[in-house]
């Protein structure tokens, strides 16, 4: 499970997917659920990857969010995010979503 596999408490997980939704890093195809049938019997949804960021246009972005969040933020943010990419990400998430996710979870919880 997402939640166990970063150590975080599940409610942040959904937030943090419709963030990368909402900034068309993820898209998401919600199964439905068959008539007469329960949430156990609908096919899983389905996570599909956006488009990504260059570099270049990757570092416009820290470089915004710096401007709005601060400098120390935004650095504490991708040394956190480089740390969980280097020892966890690389079975679940590409980089930038990682970022992405602890972009949203430092800015939105601090």
């Amino acid at each position: 499970m997402l939640a166990q596999d970063f150590h975080v408490d599940p409610t942040t997980i959904s937030p943090g997917m419709r963030e990368l939704e909402k900034y068309g890093v993820l898209e998401i195809k919600r199964a439905r659920i068959p008539k007469g049938a329960g949430y156990e019997d609908r096919d899983p949804n389905q996570y599909l990857l956006g488009m990504l960021y260059s570099e270049k246009d990757m570092e416009e972005k820290w470089l915004g969010m710096e401007k709005l969040y601060g400098k120390d933020k935004v650095a504490k943010a991708r040394e956190f995010g480089f740390m969980i990419y280097t020892v966890l990400c690389q079975k679940i998430f590409s980089f930038t979503i990682i970022f992405k996710i602890v972009v949203y979870v430092t800015f939105e919880f601090s």
